[in-house]
């Protein structure tokens, strides 16, 4: 039961797809959550993360006056339940946004195909929304690695051809 988590920036597209892991990690919400919730406050945000099924914000992070809402899923055992996961926590996230001051993001396993799903997410959507995202994958260390995709790449992006 990992109790460590570290926050790597993923300044660019190749960044974020080496970030993904191959298989099957069997990464479930709530081990998404405290992934992101420990990564968070080790970053020296507050955080409160609701655990289970319970209704309303995933983790609700504060850092003086910066304010994130994310929204968590796990990896879910299949392609199809991976889009539908991936679009429904987008929807959800869509109709959690209720300040322009704040910032949205979406907590998922770092799973390939949650990672081409973000990836074909058009930039400038996930700019002009202030959407980041928190990418969780198993750390060498025995904790969690946390990638943070912020809603505006800090370096050009680069694309593999």
């Amino acid at each position: 039961n990992p109790t460590s988590a570290r926050m790597i920036l993923l300044e660019n597209d190749v960044a974020v797809q080496d970030f993904g892991y191959r298989g099957e990690c069997g990464l479930s919400e709530d081990e998404v959550k405290k992934a992101v919730s420990l990564a968070l406050r080790s970053e020296g945000w507050e955080v409160e993360t609701s655990f289970g099924h319970s209704h309303g914000i995933d983790i609700d992070a504060r850092r003086s006056r910066e304010h994130l809402v994310v929204e968590a899923k796990g990896e879910g055992s299949l392609n199809p339940m991976r889009v539908n996961y991936f679009l429904g926590a987008l929807g959800e996230l869509v109709q959690r946004m209720e300040s322009p001051d704040s910032c949205y993001g979406l907590a998922l396993p770092a799973h390939r195909q949650f990672v081409g799903l973000v990836m074909r997410l058009p930039a400038w959507a996930r700019t002009r929304l202030g959407l980041c995202f928190l990418l969780v994958r198993p750390g060498s260390q025995g904790g969690y690695d946390v990638g943070f995709l912020p809603p505006q790449s800090t370096s050009p992006t680069s694309k593999q051809s």
